[in-house]
């Protein structure tokens, strides 16, 4: 992909940071419980699992110039299964099984296609 994307992708990656930077000193510096807001305790709690498939899935396009629409939402359903079987295996394990965590991971990998879809619309 050529260099605008990726500096968009650079860009996209340093606002989310900033996001959760801010999510996280709302919630201990001004002591708010996420209790009190329910968005921020499913942000805190499930962001992880949307933002670990979304951000995996770009090491492929970075690090490999040429590809195609279909070979990115392959590698995406390939990463996206592979958290799905993480998130099922904490049912019967000792681990926290949550829905809200199988939900963002399924969002992950639709964000992360649909942007995907639109750097390749706007840039190539």
């Amino acid at each position: 992909m050529p260099k605008k994307s990726h500096s968009m992708q650079v860009i996209l990656a340093i606002s989310i940071a900033l996001f959760f930077c801010t999510a996280v000193y709302i919630q201990n510096v001004r002591s708010i419980s996420s209790d009190e807001i329910w968005a921020l305790e499913l942000l805190l709690d499930s962001g992880p699992s949307f933002f670990y498939v979304s951000g995996v899935i770009w090491f492929i396009p970075i690090v490999k110039k040429s590809v195609t629409l279909m070979k990115f939402f392959k590698l995406s359903l390939f990463v996206m299964f592979g958290a799905l079987l993480y998130e099922a295996e904490q049912m019967w394990t000792s681990m926290v099984f949550d829905y809200a965590d199988i939900a963002a991971t399924f969002l992950g990998a639709l964000f992360a296609n649909a942007y995907f879809y639109v750097l390749k619309r706007l840039f190539d």
